[in-house]
């Protein structure tokens, strides 16, 4: 269980990466925008390394309880992820 703790919490921070170079790279975007790309790039990576994590914590579910505890977290990330994907949108609607 500890593993899995670990795990997730890495996955929380991840995304909460993710969404401040999203944020960053939106904010960048008019004055800068080899930086703004830079972070949409970092953006996606962090998102990426969540998404790993995840899948990480999924494959050590052993019982039922933790299985709840990685679907409820994969719930979180599935609404994070579609703010996060809004963000990105908005990026390259001004590219």
């Amino acid at each position: 269980m500890k593993e899995m703790e670990t795990i997730l919490e890495r996955v929380r921070e991840e995304m909460e990466d993710a969404a401040e170079y999203a944020e960053l790279a939106l904010s960048f975007k008019a004055e800068n925008p080899a930086a703004a790309k830079l972070f949409e790039t970092l953006s996606e990576q962090e998102r990426g390394h969540a998404q790993m994590l995840l899948q990480e914590a999924g494959n050590l579910c052993k019982n039922e309880a933790d299985k709840a505890i990685y679907g409820y977290e994969k719930d979180v990330m599935g609404r994070k992820d579609a703010g996060l994907r809004q963000k990105w949108e908005r990026f390259k609607e001004h590219a």
